[in-house]
């Protein structure tokens, strides 16, 4: 133990973050070892003394000094709030809650403490209660953005339109006054939000803020002779729509022009995505449950020179990692489709079509364009068995539409074009993705009164299956059709692999365009509306004349699985391109 005043044992603490941020893990511990503060050290200097045991690496020592801390320093929310952040991303939910609880108790006005605890009851599956506690926020906090999103988010995803467009003005105005709070909101809600929204905004939010030690870590300028190293960082190296795509890019980096490095944030998982996954890397780092600063310094002291982050802004996502800095170029790629909270990210990866010109109003990044589709999409994907309607559950006449988006994407005005063209189009049925009974309700009683007879029988609900059991149900359909202002990625990519022709149009943010990317690199851009009416037009008249999708399924559909969609080896190699040129442009 350290003798002397705090101002020593700070200072001391000083030097360990200089240590850790130079890359020099070992000499950080080592001098850590030597400061373990007393009990009369105070709060400061022991909650300083925990986040660097944890940024050491010493996560199971960091929480013990933390418990340590609460039970002698009981009455400072900031203990709780430490202890609740760290048993939260060692997913110990329940004990979490209950820091976050005290913390609440004794901080009432601290609106990160009611984020918190509402974000653990919403990850056990209780979205009553969390509303209840988002619900708190805001009497206490009215124009909170963070609680006016979530709520927003709630409503959404129960098809509870009155509720959710109410909210929205409110959110636009909360992210525009309060920029503190604003850094805070989930990007990934905001790609929900309505098109008529300034696309300026997703650029001007507050960036998320960095917390802990190590801001950022001293740079690395010049590059090692040989190859490159790049490291992908995730959550979802599994089964996962991360996973599904970009498996088989992984497997076909080339091992001569580049050194490929998994940073895995998420727990362990058996399934054949996860063995995929493990194989085709170099090198597989399992960092589940450790720090960002921590995760970083791993980074830092590998000498990664790119590291690209698949998730971003999406759930399990990590922006607390590259903001740090610890690698020579920070890219996000694929994850989530827009503009990150990640501060000083050197670039987001997307192509012509989903990126147009102009489509720098929408980013704060550098954007990089690739040749092709920037979504891969993997070639060894499981070849689904054709069913026929009756497998499916479906009648034998009219067209079989369907949407097996997540419910949230729904938005009104879309629903409303899809009702009213199944009311004028006798015998055509849409299923959907299963949203819930209550939701389910919701719609049916909403498709009556827009003038859908027999909605029960016109609307249908489907539950999700496992990919394969997926695919093969979508062999049964005509036509997947797409939504706005959040598109189809995945389900994308599933329906065209199925063999099922999306009817989509492209909007005026990236999320809204994956789609056509997509429908663009499979060469069936026939299937691409110029805006809703068109749209409207379209699918009236597929309807009436099936002739289309007929040509489609019997023709169409080997030719795009063997066109460059599924050429992971050229996709691998325009990537490590691009990555080689930004990298000297920063050297």
């Amino acid at each position: 133990m350290l003798e002397g005043d705090g101002s020593a044992r700070m200072r001391l603490l000083d030097e360990v973050e200089r240590l850790l941020a130079r890359g020099d893990g070992a000499a950080a511990m080592q001098a850590l070892q030597s400061s373990v503060p007393g009990p009369d050290a105070g709060v400061p200097l022991g909650l300083r003394h925990a986040e660097l045991l944890d940024a050491c690496g010493q996560s199971v020592r960091a929480l013990l000094h933390l418990q340590s801390m609460c039970a002698r320093d009981g009455s400072v929310a900031a203990v709780w709030m430490e202890l609740g952040f760290m048993l939260l991303r060692l997913e110990r939910l329940e004990a979490a809650g209950r820091a976050f609880e005290r913390a609440v108790d004794l901080a009432p006005q601290d609106p990160l403490g009611w984020e918190a605890l509402a974000s653990i009851e919403q990850a056990m599956g209780r979205a009553v209660q969390a509303m209840q506690i988002w619900d708190e926020l805001l009497l206490r906090h009215p124009e909170d953005p963070v609680a006016l999103s979530a709520l927003w988010w709630q409503a959404q995803s129960t098809l509870d339109w009155d509720t959710a467009e109410a909210l929205e003005p409110r959110l636009l105005s909360a992210l525009q006054t309060n920029r503190q709070r604003a850094a805070r909101v989930s990007r990934y809600t905001l790609l929900g939000m309505p098109e008529s929204w300034p696309v300026s905004i997703f650029r001007d939010l507050p960036t998320h803020p960095v917390s802990g030690p190590v801001a950022r870590f001293a740079p690395r300028r010049l590059r090692r002779p040989g190859r490159l190293r790049v490291a992908y960082q995730s959550a979802h190296f599994r089964q996962h729509a991360t996973a599904i795509l970009a498996a088989g890019l992984f497997e076909a980096h080339d091992r001569s022009r580049v050194e490929t490095f998994a940073i895995n944030l998420g727990g362990s998982s058996e399934d054949r995505y996860r063995e995929r996954c493990q194989a085709a890397f170099e090198h597989w780092i399992d960092a589940f449950g450790e720090s960002d600063v921590s995760i970083a310094r791993r980074v830092h002291e590998a000498d990664i020179d790119v590291l690209i982050d698949l998730d971003a802004d999406n759930i399990g996502g990590r922006p607390g990692i590259a903001a740090r800095r610890p690698a020579r170029v920070h890219l996000h790629f694929l994850g989530h489709p827009g503009s990150t909270s990640v501060e000083g990210l050197d670039g987001f990866i997307g192509d012509d079509i989903t990126l147009p010109p102009g489509s720098e109003a929408e980013f704060r990044e550098r954007l990089i364009r690739l040749p092709r589709c920037y979504q891969p999409n993997d070639p060894k994907r499981h070849v689904p068995r054709q069913l026929t309607r009756a497998d499916a559950g479906l009648p034998p006449d009219g067209l079989a539409l369907c949407n097996f988006n997540q419910p949230w994407k729904w938005r009104r005005d879309v629903f409303d074009l899809w009702v009213d063209v199944l009311a004028q189009s006798e015998g055509s049925t849409l299923t959907l993705l299963d949203p819930g009974r209550d939701a389910e309700d919701r719609l049916l009683a909403y498709s009556r009164s827009r003038g859908l007879a027999n909605a029960d029988r016109r609307l249908r609900f489907a539950p999700a299956l496992p990919p394969a059991g997926h695919l093969d149900r979508l062999t049964a359909f005509d036509l997947a059709l797409d939504q706005w202002p959040y598109g189809g990625h995945t389900t994308t990519a599933d329906a065209i692999w199925a063999g099922v022709p999306t009817l989509t149009r492209s909007g005026p943010r990236f999320a809204g365009r994956v789609a056509a990317s997509i429908l663009d690199a499979a060469g069936a851009s026939q299937w691409m509306a110029a805006d809703a009416t068109d749209y409207r037009g379209r699918l009236l008249n597929l309807c009436g004349d099936r002739g289309a999708v007929d040509a489609f399924k019997k023709r169409e559909v080997e030719r795009i699985r063997r066109s460059s969609l599924y050429d992971m080896s050229g996709f691998a190699e325009d990537l490590e391109d691009a990555l080689f040129d930004l990298l000297s442009s920063v050297e």
